[in-house]
């Protein structure tokens, strides 16, 4: 797999015809403290993402200190409870659909006949299947008996995901609007073992588990779309590696970051089973600081007292966006949960993106913020996302680097990256410093110019 190479947002780039109809957005957001528009936005947001409202004020913190806007594929908001209570989630191993059908909301069906998608071939489902066994047999899950906790089971009926029957017996409808039968006997712990048929339904879940607790299954993870930085941080978005760095001196066996999750998949094979997409993960630089944020502030806590050897299986990110996805599918990746350092018009710090139109007018309002002193937000994008005949702001932003690089009247001294900034004092006395973020702003460009050439 071979990274896609940097991508940037065109201002006259539109996913749709202008002829779209507008979409509508809430009211605009006046000079409110930003603490009361995040909380406001919160609230907005809450029945339309499976981003609970405290993972959402944390990463809104994450988003500031980054100086980027943080934005995920869908999240089913069924799913929030599952996160809220600790489920572990499934990274790029773990193979099988999730399961839109009752009890097994959520989770990853052994068989997967119960994931209850609609228009599935019985290939389809046998190649699945497989899928799930292979999974299994290299380690990365085992098949476990699922049991419900009552606040699940209740969650279920007030969402009407089930419909009780005679006890203990409910059914579930699958999307094609056919049924399900399951029973949900009580254990002695006080969960609920799901069965359909007299037989056990099984779900992948990790093959640690905390000691003396009942197995946790996989859940969805929250997926990375995209992280839109300052001009200043372009360089840190653009350029994506597979190669798994070093962990840091300072890296607790509790506290997993993406070193140990890149480590994880560095010998997969460069493909899966009939030609799927490689598995291998490509990050950016600023990818991986905002994901292990993200995990240390989401699930930190919960990880240290898990008890366990590797709780990188309870991170809630666990690869890079889909910038630097090569099998990306635009129509999949909405509604978008967004969340910017501050308030960005009409959209607030926080928002959901149901549609393309209304992520076009977010980026131009992301876009337009601050222009003047070079703060505005930039998408580098994944360039299936765009027109072949687009024209990027990186190479405007270019040409303005090279007008400075030519009204110098000396020649520049290497960068002293140690202090970022000109190794020559002369240089510096006469004013024509270039900072190392136009520098790397170069490379980004040269980059770009040579993928676009085909080379």
């Amino acid at each position: 797999m071979s990274s896609l190479g940097p991508v940037q947002w065109s201002p006259t780039f539109s996913f749709t015809p202008a002829t779209a109809p507008k979409a509508e957005h809430a009211t605009s957001v006046s000079a409110r403290p930003l603490t009361e528009v995040v909380r406001d936005d919160i609230d907005k947001v809450s029945q339309q993402t499976g981003i609970c409202g405290k993972h959402l004020h944390q990463l809104h913190d994450i988003a500031r200190k980054h100086r980027c806007i943080i934005a995920f594929r869908p999240v089913d908001p069924h799913n929030a409870q599952l996160i809220e209570m600790g489920y572990p989630t499934k990274g790029l191993n773990i193979k099988g659909k999730s399961s839109m059908v009752g009890p097994l909301f959520g989770f990853i069906p052994a068989n997967q006949q119960l994931s209850g998608k609609g228009n599935t071939t019985s290939a389809e489902t046998e190649k699945a299947n497989l899928q799930i066994e292979e999974c299994v047999a290299n380690g990365h899950a085992v098949k476990v008996p699922l049991e419900l906790p009552a606040a699940r089971m209740d969650y279920l009926k007030q969402h009407n995901l089930i419909r009780p029957l005679v006890p203990p017996a409910f059914a579930s409808t699958k999307e094609d609007g056919s049924a399900f039968n399951f029973t949900a006997e009580k254990t002695a712990n006080g969960t609920y073992r799901i069965t359909t048929d007299g037989q056990a339904v099984e779900v992948l879940a990790p093959k640690v588990q905390p000691h003396g607790r009942p197995a946790l299954p996989f859940t969805a993870d929250y997926d990375l779309l995209f992280l839109m930085p300052q001009w200043d941080d372009v360089p840190q978005q653009s350029q994506r590696r597979g190669s798994v760095k070093p962990a840091a001196p300072n890296e607790q066996p509790a506290d997993l970051g993406i070193a140990h999750i890149r480590s994880k998949y560095e010998n997969i094979a460069a493909k899966d089973m009939a030609g799927a997409a490689p598995t291998v993960d490509y990050v950016t630089r600023l990818e991986e600081r905002v994901i292990d944020d993200i995990n240390h502030a989401l699930r930190g806590e919960l990880k240290t007292h898990l008890n366990v050897d590797d709780p990188s299986d309870w991170n809630l990110v666990h690869h890079g966006s889909d910038e630097g996805n090569p099998s990306t599918d635009m129509h999949r990746n909405l509604p978008a949960t967004v969340i910017a350092p501050q308030a960005l018009g009409e959209f607030g710090a926080i928002a959901v993106i149901p549609d393309k139109v209304t992520l076009n007018d977010f980026l131009k309002e992301a876009r337009d913020a601050h222009p003047s002193d070079h703060t505005s937000y930039v998408l580098v994008g994944n360039r299936r996302w765009f027109d072949d005949e687009l024209k990027t702001n990186v190479a405007n932003r270019s040409q303005e680097i090279m007008r400075k690089l030519s009204s110098q009247s000396s020649t520049l001294s290497t960068p002293d990256t140690r202090r970022g900034s000109t190794a020559s004092g002369q240089d510096s006395r006469r004013g024509s410093h270039i900072s190392q973020s136009d520098l790397d702003l170069l490379k980004v460009v040269a980059e770009h110019r040579r993928i676009q050439s085909g080379g």
